[in-house]
């Protein structure tokens, strides 16, 4: 009796994906404002996905598994939403995880602490099929939520390569020097980036030390960067206050995700006792 019911959620997921303008407000310079989801719970994510048009689901960090992305996906489509998927940090895993992702209907994919182009390159030409248009994919092709298991295959497989966000993340100094910084940017198929604040900052052995001046220094350095080789510079900011956010913007990064589920939770649940009390 189920079946029926899942189809017409994947339906949705799948027309989505097919007609999401997400890839084209980044290419246009609009900024692009996400959700984030630490918790796993699906619950979570489409509370989320009521006000969000795009979540990162964080595989890295989260308790996550496959099936819970795949849930989670099908959820926050239901509620207009897609996601971004910040896979896990171990070794070809993530190669592999990020492929089964985009099959069960992530919209990108982000990962993490990438301190290389050859690194970049490998795992963003996992993301995208084999094309005669330069670009040399590797990703397989597959059934999933992403085309209505097989029913829509053939129109996903066609636009897919032009629709899916794909990013790295630069968490680590060595990743900001300026020669590695310039050689990650151009790889092809790269759509956007991000910091990561606190890995960055623990690679200069100050975790959580976010205005540390080395790290002003290189992020400063990473913006310009990305302005000159057209990568859209994103921004996780993890204390969403406005003034945080409005700095985030004020230094113009094109992609800011807002806080986390669990953040959320706790600070609505502490305005609300102080109020009350």
């Amino acid at each position: 009796r189920d079946q029926p019911q899942q189809m017409e959620v994947s339906r949705s997921l799948c027309q989505m994906l097919l007609s999401s303008d997400i890839r084209a407000k980044m290419a246009a310079g609009q900024l692009v404002t996400t959700g984030w989801l630490q918790s796993g719970d699906w619950k979570a994510a489409r509370a989320l996905a009521l006000n969000h048009e795009v979540i990162v689901l964080d595989c890295e960090h989260g308790a996550f598994d496959l099936n819970d992305v795949a849930v989670c996906l099908e959820v926050m489509a239901a509620n207009g939403c897609l996601g971004i998927i910040r896979v896990p940090f171990d070794s070809d895993t993530r190669k592999a995880f990020a492929r089964r992702c985009l099959d069960a209907g992530a919209l990108g994919i982000l990962f993490p602490n990438v301190t290389s182009a050859a690194e970049a390159e490998d795992y963003i030409r996992n993301c995208y099929y084999p094309s005669s248009s330069g670009m040399r994919g590797t990703r397989g092709y597959g059934y999933g939520g992403c085309n209505q298991d097989g029913a829509a295959f053939a129109e996903y497989a066609a636009k897919a390569n032009d629709k899916v966000v794909i990013g790295v993340q630069l968490e680590n100094k060595a990743a900001f020097e300026p020669e590695v910084l310039d050689s990650i940017l151009q790889v092809s198929g790269l759509i956007f980036t991000q910091d990561g604040p606190y890995d960055h900052s623990g690679s200069h052995l100050v975790p959580g030390q976010t205005n540390d001046p080395r790290v002003v220094e290189e992020l400063a350095r990473y913006r310009e960067a990305c302005k000159k080789h057209g990568i859209v510079a994103g921004k996780h900011v993890v204390q969403p206050t406005e003034d945080n956010i409005a700095q985030a913007v004020e230094h113009g990064y094109g992609f800011i995700a807002l806080g986390t589920d669990m953040f959320h939770i706790q600070n609505g649940a502490k305005e609300a006792l102080a109020f009350a009390h």
